[in-house]
């Protein structure tokens, strides 16, 4: 349900996109200019009205709806429970993923062994979760915001370290724009911290160009996976030769 202000906020929105004025937006209505900034600051219009000012602007009422959606709040975050239940059936999962990345239904259909019937009841399944708004001609506006982020140590971040991890790194990853490189050594708080900044920053411009590439067609792009890991640990066979903490002490001294 699209409310009021949002509506008010999309047309206003429209207008300033294609340039144009109150005065002209009155002028083709004959109204006074008085009158439509009125009817913009109360947020009050009657349903001929709205189809004068979309008729105005040359646009359908989707096209404002979907522009009115576009400022709803997107999720940051699911819940377990809508975690869990993508991660119960993993070609449902498969198409929220696609979807998340822009992938139309065709795309989906096109790329994976699955008929346009099958992808619209996962469509059905996901708008029922509240994750998707499925449009006419099966259109898909996305209701997750890009950044957001899996619960942690919830069912979808679990089902991926099962599942993602140890096969991504089992590639040799000698192709081209590959690689793959593991350091450790000893390093002081704040340089940990400096490291910390500089990959958090990494995975940002990763989501940023995911978002610009959004706009190209599935066949544009290709699967790209990035693990970025950074913690306080020491290899095993090693560890298991520290001397006691109290030895330790007492040998330092």
């Amino acid at each position: 349900m699209i409310d009021r202000h949002r509506l008010t906020a999309a047309l206003k929105r429209a207008l300033k996109s294609q340039g144009r004025t109150y005065r002209e937006l009155a002028e083709a209505l004959d109204l006074s200019e008085a009158a439509i900034k009125r009817a913009f600051a109360q947020e009050n219009f009657s349903l001929e009205r709205l189809d004068q000012i979309i008729e105005f602007l040359e646009l359908d009422l989707e096209h404002i709806l979907a522009l009115a959606e576009d400022m709803t709040p997107k999720l940051a975050q699911l819940t377990k429970t809508q975690e869990q239940f993508l991660v119960s059936d993993h070609r449902l999962l498969l198409v929220a993923i696609c979807v998340q990345n822009g992938w139309t239904l065709n795309e989906i259909c096109s790329y994976y062994d699955m008929d346009e019937p099958e992808g619209v009841r996962h469509l059905i399944s996901l708008e029922r979760q509240g994750l998707i708004r499925l449009l006419r001609d099966n259109r898909i506006r996305r209701l997750l915001s890009q950044d957001f982020r899996w619960l942690p140590d919830g069912p979808i971040q679990q089902f991926f370290q099962t599942f993602a991890e140890a096969e991504f790194l089992d590639g040799s990853f000698g192709g081209r724009l590959e690689t793959h490189s593991y350091v450790m050594g000893l390093l002081s708080p704040a340089s940990v911290e400096r490291i910390y900044a500089r990959l958090s920053d990494l995975r940002r411009e990763f989501e940023i160009l995911q978002r610009q590439d959004l706009s190209l067609p599935a066949k544009a792009r290709r699967h790209t996976g990035m693990l970025v890991a950074l913690r306080s640990w020491e290899l095993s066979v090693f560890a298991r030769f520290r001397r006691p903490r109290r030895d330790q002490e007492r040998t330092a001294s």
